[in-house]
C-alpha cells in the first residue's frame, strides 16, 4: 500500500466515523424527543385525573409513572449525549476537511 493509498483510507475513515457519529446523535435526539414528549403526555394526564372524578389512586399512579420516566430521563441525559455526539461528528468532518485540503 503506497501514500495515496493510505492517505485515502484515512479520508475514509474519518468520513465514516463523522457519519457514524451523526447517526448515534440522531438516535440520541430521538431519545430526548421521545421522553419528553412522554412526559408532557403523562403530565397532562395527570392534571386531568385530579380533576375528574376518578380514584385517587389514579393521580397517584400517574404522578408515579411521569416521576419514574423523569428519573430515567434524568439519567439518561440524551440531550448532552446528543451534543457530544454532534461534537464529535464535526471534529471528524473538520479532520476530513483538513486532510482533504492538505492533499490538495
Amino acid at each position: 500500500m503506497g501514500i495515496e493509498e493510505n492517505w485515502q483510507s484515512f479520508v475514509s475513515m474519518t468520513r465514516a466515523k463523522a457519519e457514524s457519529h451523526g447517526k448515534v446523535a440522531q438516535y440520541w435526539d430521538r431519545v430526548h424527543n421521545v421522553l419528553n414528549m412522554t412526559l408532557i403526555f403523562l403530565s397532562a394526564f395527570t392534571t386531568l385525573s385530579t380533576l375528574l372524578p376518578l380514584s385517587n389512586y389514579v393521580a397517584a399512579g400517574l404522578g408515579a409513572v411521569t416521576t419514574l420516566v423523569s428519573a430515567i430521563n434524568g439519567s439518561l441525559n440524551p440531550s448532552s449525549k446528543r451534543q457530544e455526539q454532534l461534537e464529535a461528528s464535526k471534529g471528524f468532518r473538520t479532520l476530513m476537511l483538513r486532510m482533504i485540503r492538505v492533499e490538495n
